[in-house]
């Protein structure tokens, strides 16, 4: 840094960052801060450099700092909303890309995490204004079209999906996975033929497109076809081993055409399915009194939300991350939980023919959510595709869970059970799982589960995790 002066500095770490040589502009924003300690640009600058390479909280750090001399910088405030969304603080992100767009309104890209960031945190009326005033800016940002179009998915907006996927199709008509996102939601539509159709041109755009090969499968299930669903598994997991729901929809062909030995492998219940006691933390004098302090900072969490329709919940209310802060009791949830885990993968059968066993992970990290459940609240059958094992704490429970007298396993966990996902399809082969408080329920994540509805007033409160593999 001799005979250079700051700007000079400054202007050379742009670049560095510019060219990905994130540790030399490191170095000259460094030497810069140690002449000039509260220089904003630099302190800034360095935030990105540490944002560009996952070190979320320290970038947040130094933004702050930078923005305390220079409050009215919108690209600040925008990186600062990076940082605190990459730490799944979606609510602070919001704030800052407001900020941002308040200081620079015709600020595109922070209107655009701004609509990601609503996503996220399950405000969709405001993304979905905001993405569709972003899509009058940018009328040809196909991805843009795209996101709106997976977020209405989500939430069950079939129809608007729909189009919008079409319109991103006539926009780009070389882009299978497109043409596979719109044949996965016309399919949930119900419009099975008008499904196969786009995803037979996904595969004919690409042949190896695993996503495509799992949607077909999916599809030829939904009409029925358990060999061509078959079929489709099957090239879907040599492409990709282990995947979860290749692995799932293989075993719904499979069960329909008769089980067999590869089937019984998969679905032994006994093996895989652990109802697991779990041990009174520290500081709590029973499990009552642990499970009592869980049901309070469930129910009153700040991110609680109830809904009618959201993913695979109907008449419910979550709370999508429980590990946020502040975590207080579901801290020591957490490790309990981790300690379970990994006695379960500690004691997999050694069958080096099974794909759940042999992928088992090495690394792993849990992602958890809490759910209220009365009344005719349930969870329709689902697997967990994004992870490999999952799992559920049972914190509150109604007394006819509790009950001897329990004919129609009301408030059960029910293994098996694939109607929901696969209206044309029936399976004799299930298992109900009596939840009982404090106890935790491990599975794989390719089982297909739903909940029996309580009809009860009183709240069904459990805390479900996934185990997602850390590559």
């Amino acid at each position: 840094m001799q005979n250079v002066s700051l700007n000079q500095g400054l202007q050379i770490a742009m670049q560095q960052i510019n060219a990905g040589q994130l540790g030399q502009a490191q170095n000259v924003l460094n030497q810069i801060l140690s002449k000039v300690p509260s220089h904003p640009d630099a302190r800034h600058l360095l935030g990105v450099t540490y944002l560009s390479q996952g070190r979320y909280k320290e970038a947040e750090n130094e933004i702050r700092t930078s923005l305390k001399k220079n409050p009215t910088f919108a690209m600040a405030h925008y990186n600062l909303g990076n940082a605190l969304f990459a730490q799944e603080e979606p609510d602070k992100a919001i704030t800052c890309f407001k900020k941002a767009l308040k200081l620079k309104p015709d600020y595109l890209q922070a209107q655009r995490r701004l609509a990601d960031a609503y996503y996220t945190a399950e405000k969709f009326d405001q993304a979905e204004s905001t993405y569709r005033d972003l899509m009058k800016k940018l009328p040809h940002d196909v991805g843009l079209i795209v996101t709106l179009a997976d977020m209405l998915d989500t939430i069950g907006q079939w129809d608007p999906a729909i189009a919008l996927y079409k319109q991103a199709i006539d926009m780009k008509p070389d882009e299978s996975v497109i043409y596979t996102k719109l044949a996965n939601t016309l399919n949930q539509d119900a419009q099975h033929e008008e499904a196969e159709k786009y995803i037979l041109k996904a595969l004919e755009l690409n042949p190896d497109h695993h996503s495509a090969h799992m949607a077909h499968s999916y599809i030829m299930l939904s009409q029925k076809k358990p060999a061509d669903g078959l079929a489709a598994a099957n090239r879907a997991l040599e492409i990709f081993p282990g995947e979860t729901t290749a692995v799932a929809w293989k075993m719904t062909a499979l069960d329909q055409l008769g089980g067999g030995e590869e089937y019984d492998r998969y679905m032994d219940f006994d093996t895989f399915v652990r109802p697991e006691w779990v041990d009174v933390p520290d500081g709590y004098k029973d499990i009552d009194e642990f499970n009592e302090a869980l049901v309070q900072h469930v129910e009153n969490h700040p991110k609680l939300f109830a809904f009618d329709h959201y993913e695979v919940t109907r008449y419910g209310k979550e709370v999508k991350d429980i590990y946020s802060e502040p975590m207080g009791p579901v801290a020591h949830l957490k490790a309990a939980m981790e300690k379970h885990v990994a006695n379960y993968i500690a004691n997999l059968p050694d069958d080096p023919d099974n794909q759940f066993v042999q992928t088992a992970p090495k690394k792993w990290r849990i992602k958890s959510w809490a759910n209220i459940l009365a009344g005719p609240g349930r969870q329709i059958a689902h697997i967990h595709g994004e992870a490999w094992m999952s799992g559920c704490y049972y914190v509150r429970l109604p007394d006819i869970m509790k009950s001897d007298d329990n004919p129609k396993h009301s408030g059960y966990i029910e293994f098996g059970q694939i109607n929901d996902e696969f209206p044309m399809l029936e399976t004799d082969r299930l298992k109900f799982l009596q939840p009982k408080e404090g106890l935790v329920a491990l599975f794989p994540s390719y089982l297909y589960h739903s909940t029996v509805p309580t009809e009860s007033e009183q709240p069904r409160i459990a805390i479900a995790f996934d185990v997602v593999p850390v590559k």
